[in-house]
């Protein structure tokens, strides 16, 4: 008789690193509560050039280990500030965060718990990160991870991680929105996603990346609204710079979301049924001198932050 790994008893946990790529002694992880995990370990196929009389291929070998993978969660009040914070490459000031240049990475541990099975993902830096806001629904996001090692070993980094919080997650129905400085309430969904240009970077005898680089932090996304005059259409046509920013809500827990200087880069309106038409706004985010920066996130936490984010 044999067990097969299943994932109601997969579990997630991370750990800050000092130094990218090296695991703190004796860490102190935390669990980390996600919908769904593909953080894995890949190589490419090596071929064998060679050519044979029989035809046959005479040898095949594996190349550099790409770590790579997506972490999808429902947004949940102050579990994922950390995350964020290495997704902006900031640092969280007064409850402000805002889009910068500070490097967060962390080892990240994989726990199959009913095969006795643990992938520890070490030098994790958070490439991307996605949230969507659509009518009716939970909040919900992913974070794409770019690594530089992996191992799997039959124990856990710690007998006893954090166990998360159990907060219920923010949704659409409550919270307020402004375009332009002006609250609108035609507005049926919002997507963003910010993507920092991380690349492994490897050396020669060596399967292993050595450090990352990075790239540009470049902030998208859409914005969805019913077709109801011409005032975003206008401010596509114009070229008009303008701002966005959302609040989501839940009890005593905020975060508003600030892209204070946005072009729209599109006005999809096309007509594909007889019911409401919508306009499809895609944006791209640019530098704000006013903040010194492209995106800004606050927080309002009923508990203290740092609650959420020390391991025990």
């Amino acid at each position: 008789m044999y067990t097969i790994a299943s994932g109601a008893n997969h579990g997630l946990r991370y750990v800050k690193e000092t130094t990218p790529g090296v695991t703190p002694v004796s860490p102190k992880t935390i669990s980390l509560t996600h919908n769904s995990c593909t953080l894995t370990p890949a190589r490419d196929t090596i071929e064998s050039g060679a050519l044979r009389d029989d035809r046959m291929l005479p040898f095949t070998r594996t190349g550099t280990d790409k770590i790579a993978g997506d972490i999808e969660f429902e947004f949940l009040a102050g579990e994922y500030d950390p995350f964020f914070e290495a997704a902006l490459f900031g640092t969280w000031t007064d409850n402000v965060l805002k889009a910068g240049k500070a490097v967060h990475s962390f080892t990240i541990e994989r726990a199959f718990t009913d095969i006795g099975q643990y992938g520890v993902f070490t030098g994790c830096y958070i490439n991307q990160l996605s949230l969507s806001v659509k009518p009716n629904t939970i909040i919900t996001g992913t974070f794409g991870i770019t690594g530089l090692a992996c191992d799997y070993m039959t124990s856990p980094l710690a007998a006893s991680p954090k166990a998360p919080p159990a907060p219920v997650p923010f949704d659409s129905f409550t919270g307020t929105l402004k375009e332009g400085g002006t609250e609108i309430a035609v507005v049926t969904g919002i997507d963003l996603t910010i993507n920092n240009g991380v690349e492994p970077q490897y050396p020669v005898f060596s399967r292993t990346a050595a450090a990352v680089s990075l790239g540009r932090s470049k902030l998208s996304g859409t914005l969805a609204a019913f077709f109801t005059d011409g005032t975003l259409l206008r401010k596509f046509l114009d070229e008009t710079p303008t701002k966005l920013e959302f609040t989501l809500q839940r009890g005593g827990d905020s975060y508003t979301f600030l892209i204070p200087n946005l072009t729209y880069t599109g006005a999809e309106h096309s007509v594909q049924s007889e019911s409401s038409i919508q306009l499809s706004m895609p944006w791209l985010a640019n530098l704000d001198s006013a903040i010194g920066s492209s995106f800004q996130i606050t927080r309002n936490l009923a508990a203290s932050p740092a609650s959420f984010s020390e391991g025990e």
